[in-house]
Order: structure tokens, then sequence, then C-alpha cells
């Protein structure tokens, strides 16, 4: 027996047991991603909280840079500078799933 969920659902399942994991934006972008992948792909996905932690992360420009050393080469560098440096590297090695208006990024762990 299968279950189709809304967004409100999935915002429920994560805030009974991992509320700390995504913020509302953050979990809109995952919601949204798993919900295109299933239209692309025609499989369904099954909605296990604890997974999707395990899979995914959100997380700030600089909490990505610092956890994975990334050297932005340019001396002074600005923010602009800073941000492209590490949505490339997160785009070369993994899938993002997007950004939320607030600048953290929600991305598939490698």
């Amino acid at each position: 027996m299968k279950q189709t969920i809304n967004f409100n659902d999935f915002y429920k399942a994560f805030q009974d047991s991992r509320p700390s994991n995504f913020d509302k934006a953050g979990l809109e972008i995952l919601f949204n991603s798993i919900e295109q992948f299933e239209e692309d792909t025609g499989v369904e996905t099954e909605l296990d909280v604890i997974a999707l932690c395990c899979e995914f992360t959100q997380a700030s420009i600089k909490e990505i840079r610092d956890a994975f050393c990334i050297d932005i080469s340019k001396e002074n560098p600005s923010q602009e500078d800073i941000d492209e440096t590490v949505m490339a590297y997160l785009e070369e090695r993994t899938t993002v799933c997007g950004t939320c208006d607030h600048g953290e990024v929600v991305y598939q762990n490698f």
C-alpha cells in the first residue's frame, strides 16, 4: 500500500523526527528535487526521513567551504567569487538540489 504525500506531510515528518536538519526553505528544495527525480525517472521514492538526512545536507557557503577546505585562490576574493567557487566545487562532485533565498545550499552528500 502506498500513500501520496504533499509538502505539508513531508514537512511534518521532518519536524516530528529530525527538526534541525533542514529549515522549511531547505525542505521545500529537497521535496521539489525528489518530486522532479520521480517525474524524470518514473521511480517512486519512499519517505525515509533518517535516510534523507544521511543522504542530503543543507549548509551555508562558509560551512561548505570550511568542511571541504575549498581553496579560493584569488587574493581578497569577493563574496561572489567565493560563492561561485564553492558552487562549482559541489557541482563537479555531487547533485546540488538548490539554493535557499537566504543563501544556504541543499546538496547530496558525497
